[in-house]
């Protein structure tokens, strides 16, 4: 599941995440719904994060929860 949150050290710090086990699995989740990647096998997140991986500041952003939420749905009510 977190195959690739060893590279991400110093994203996580920035982003308040611990680097433990489960801070890798909430880094995890955060930037796959960032990226719109939930049920994507770990190899194509990776694909997405690796070429920002020296961007730490970048990663970190899009690992910040308020940054991750996407919009509501609008129910269509006229």
């Amino acid at each position: 599941m977190t195959c690739y949150t060893r590279h991400l050290k110093e994203a996580m710090e920035l982003a308040g995440l611990p680097f433990d086990p489960a801070g890798k699995r909430e880094a995890d989740r955060r930037l796959r719904r960032a990226l719109s990647l939930e049920d994507a096998d770990c190899p194509d997140v990776w694909k997405q994060v690796k070429p920002l991986r020296d961007q730490p500041q970048v990663l970190a952003e899009k690992m910040n929860p308020l940054t991750t939420q996407r919009p509501p749905v609008s129910g269509g009510f006229a």
